[in-house]
């Protein structure tokens, strides 16, 4: 506790105040904040929970962690429970985000208090996939929805079929699991999450993609994603599809896709040629000063320029080979120290109590593969992001 006592993180959260047991804002927070507001909040804030948990708690009471781990779940059941059938009720669509938020929310925290490696995992892996699903979902209903409508209201909206954002499989799944194996039966009851939120999901897809329009003011006012909104919603795609590639290799007998330099080429390809055919559709000619460097002497100007346009032409490759190398080389250090241990531990006795230590080395890489799995995504995304940039604003 001592090395915790006086950190930011210890004044910040034993400063709050909390009045009540029951903390209905965060419903209304949700739904009445503004579209950066609520991005924040469930991107930032709400991860704060989380946090908090594997912080504070934990680390400061662990007897009490585990021994109310009941009450925990009996709590995160309720929530559960009453804020998915809360969702299958609602007609706004924001507030349908909202209520499905805090449900998934209660998933993570059964998942924290499992202390099972499952749930624990499982329980981060939710909440990072949570951070990106969720304002991602928000730009659709605020960013791109109202703004078209000026409306939240589930009725008005039909025929607009498109693929949802999903990411939060494997997190929820490994919770689940943990907390399964720490309380079957509240883990059983915590499960109904799987069915509930199909429900709501499939039942707010059903009402807004399908069906046609009865009314010609939105017939006149919904249409395709603007460039800007195609742009911010790419990002949250990308990052969704290699996070989930990268897990995958973490499975055991299976090998990441994201390893394969074939498939990380072929995704950086398209996100250069896109920047580049969106530069000279804003810039024409004049993107081509992206490979002039400003202040530059005349005399070195063609040097410099062709070094600035094969740096340029190599971001197709290193983009794409960062992301293979980086996965490949850690899943591949990965299967052969397993295999190495595995024949040293079912050698003998004497082995077998040998073999304990590169096993924990093997479980301490395991976190490290976890961690590069988020942390190569999200560099991809950030250069991605960075290359568009390029394309729309030039220097």
């Amino acid at each position: 506790m001592s090395s915790i006592m006086g950190t930011t993180d210890f004044d910040a959260l034993s400063k709050a105040n909390f009045n009540h047991i029951t903390q209905l804002f965060l419903f209304y927070a949700h739904v009445e904040s503004p579209l950066s507001g609520s991005i924040i909040l469930a991107g930032i804030v709400l991860k704060l929970s989380l946090y908090g948990i594997f912080r504070l708690i934990l680390p400061l009471l662990p007897k009490a962690s585990f021994n109310c781990t009941y009450i925990i779940y009996v709590i995160g059941v309720i929530t559960i429970i009453y804020a998915s059938f809360s969702t299958l009720r609602t007609i706004d669509i924001k507030e349908l985000i909202a209520y499905s938020s805090v449900s998934h929310a209660a998933v993570y925290l059964i998942g924290a208090f499992s202390n099972t490696i499952q749930g624990i995992e499982g329980a981060i892996v939710l909440g990072l996939a949570h951070g990106f699903v969720s304002p991602g979902l928000f730009i659709c209903a605020g960013g791109i929805l109202y703004d078209r409508s000026s409306t939240r209201l589930i009725t008005y909206y039909r025929g607009n079929s498109g693929t949802p954002l999903t990411l939060n499989f494997i997190g929820e799944f490994m919770s689940l699991y943990g907390a399964f194996e720490r309380m079957p039966i509240l883990g059983l009851l915590a499960s109904t999450s799987i069915v509930l939120s199909a429900a709501y999901t499939i039942f707010m897809y059903n009402r807004i993609a399908f069906g046609g329009s009865y009314s010609p003011y939105f017939i006149e006012n919904i249409g395709d994603v603007t460039r800007r909104e195609f742009i911010l919603l790419l990002v949250f795609v990308i990052f969704t599809v290699l996070f989930v590639n990268n897990l995958i290799g973490l499975v055991p007998y299976s090998f990441a896709s994201t390893s394969h330099f074939i498939l990380t080429f072929s995704i950086s390809f398209t996100i250069v040629l896109g920047a580049t055919i969106l530069g000279f559709q804003r810039h024409g000619l004049k993107f081509f000063s992206l490979f002039v460097p400003s202040g530059c002497p005349l005399a070195l100007l063609p040097l410099l320029v062709l070094i600035e346009f094969i740096s340029y032409l190599s971001r197709n490759v290193s983009l794409g080979l960062r992301l293979a190398a980086n996965i490949l080389s850690g899943h591949m250090l990965l299967s052969i120290l397993s295999g190495f241990t595995y024949n040293i531990m079912t050698s003998g006795i004497i082995f077998f109590v040998l073999g304990l230590i590169p096993l924990a080395f093997i479980i301490a890489f395991s976190g490290l593969e976890l961690a590069i799995a988020f942390i190569q995504a999200q560099v991809f995304v950030v250069l991605a992001c960075s290359y568009i940039k390029d394309g729309l604003d030039l220097h």
